[in-house]
């Protein structure tokens, strides 16, 4: 029988170039033909493996939901799903890899710490040395189990106990069917990290993948699609210099998420990410993604609200009141963490004082109130 080291070997070259063909969207077959095929050859290699773990002994991959990991308030509201319909074990689909030893590893579990650390109570507390493989698929119906069994601040009354924290024996009072996974664990696929060290992005491929064919609990927020388009635009402009079809990046982004329905609204964010974006390291998204993940509300933002936004001139901004009270809160992130300096524009860097950024603090401010 062949080591677990020769069969990556054998499997990881057809990987990545099937990898390869959904970055850049080359693959024919479609994307629940590709699900198939990509599974398919992951199954025949005998590296993967069916567990049954503990929800605490789990994490999310650094790459899940374009590097968001999870969104806390996703966690929150699938719990109360849970509550509301029961287990069903057929509708749980779970895929993880195992944590390699090493510095790949620690970094692995370092960064769920730092998601819980800055989630303001939402997510349940975490432990590095805990967590054993880390999720690309039902990440978040991890993270809400999670919730029921080590607790957390609750955002619904239905789940909260007398602290405002995650009550299980509520959940349990209103669905008793999740006595045994919460006491027992849930199924999880596992494969070995090697193989993603081996083959770089196929856990976030899977992951990406998995959307197609799955419910809201899995659909990206407009600031995940945001991030997916900048790591793609950013991506072709370090290989092939500063030409990129926007087009194609428009249409690719779609793939497992929305489809050609959505083309039209990628489109839309594309002008909001080469505005906002903060350049090729893309600072500014990542940083208003993050400020996403630590609100108690569900975020609802249109691409035509974000487009629009892309065009407004900060120098007169208190011209413009956005269309939702998100956006606003996102210029008033915006405004406290760069109060020196800010690069809106796709080539420029723009300088404004510091006591305009007060008055536009305060302006946002009234209207936020």
């Amino acid at each position: 029988m062949q080591s677990q080291r020769a069969r990556i070997e054998a499997i990881a070259p057809e990987l990545r170039a099937l990898v390869k063909h959904h970055e850049e969207g080359t693959y024919k077959g479609g994307v629940e033909a590709f699900n198939t095929t990509i599974m398919q050859k992951i199954d025949s290699s005998g590296l993967m493996e069916s567990e049954v773990k503990l929800t605490v002994k789990v994490g999310a991959h650094p790459d899940n939901r374009e590097r968001a990991m999870l969104v806390p308030v996703d966690c929150q509201d699938l719990l109360l799903k849970f509550a509301d319909n029961g287990y069903n074990p057929g509708k749980w689909d779970a895929l993880a890899l195992r944590i390699p030893p090493g510095p790949v590893g620690d970094a692995w579990r370092a960064a769920n710490v730092t998601l819980v650390d800055g989630s303001d109570g939402l997510l349940a507390p975490i432990s590095a040395d805990s967590i054993e493989i880390v999720t690309g698929r039902g990440s978040h119906g991890t993270a809400a189990l999670r919730l029921a069994t080590l607790g957390g601040r609750s955002i619904h009354a239905e789940l909260a106990d007398q602290h405002g924290q995650v009550s299980k024996a509520k959940l349990l009072e209103m669905q008793p069917s999740w006595t045994e996974p919460l006491e027992k664990g849930v199924l999880y696929k596992v494969l070995p990290g090697e193989l993603e060290l081996a083959v770089p992005g196929l856990l976030a491929c899977l992951s990406r993948i998995g959307n197609a064919s799955n419910d809201v609990f899995r659909q990206q927020t407009t600031l995940q699609m945001c991030a997916r388009i900048h790591s793609m635009i950013a991506s072709k402009m370090k290989s092939g210099g500063d030409a990129v079809d926007l087009s194609w990046v428009a249409k690719q982004s779609c793939v497992g998420n929305g489809g050609a329905s959505m083309v039209p609204k990628a489109l839309q964010l594309i002008d909001f990410v080469k505005a906002w974006s903060g350049g090729r390291e893309g600072q500014h998204l990542r940083d208003l993604e993050k400020f996403e993940r630590s609100i108690a509300v569900k975020r609802k933002l249109a691409p035509s609200d974000l487009q629009n936004l892309a065009g407004v001139d900060l120098l007169h901004a208190p011209k413009y009141v956005p269309a939702t009270r998100l956006v606003l809160q996102f210029i008033v992130h915006v405004v406290c963490l760069h109060s020196a300096r800010i690069h809106f524009a796709n080539t420029c860097e723009q300088i404004v004082r510091y006591e305009f950024f007060e008055r536009v603090f305060h302006f946002i401010k009234l209207s936020l109130a």
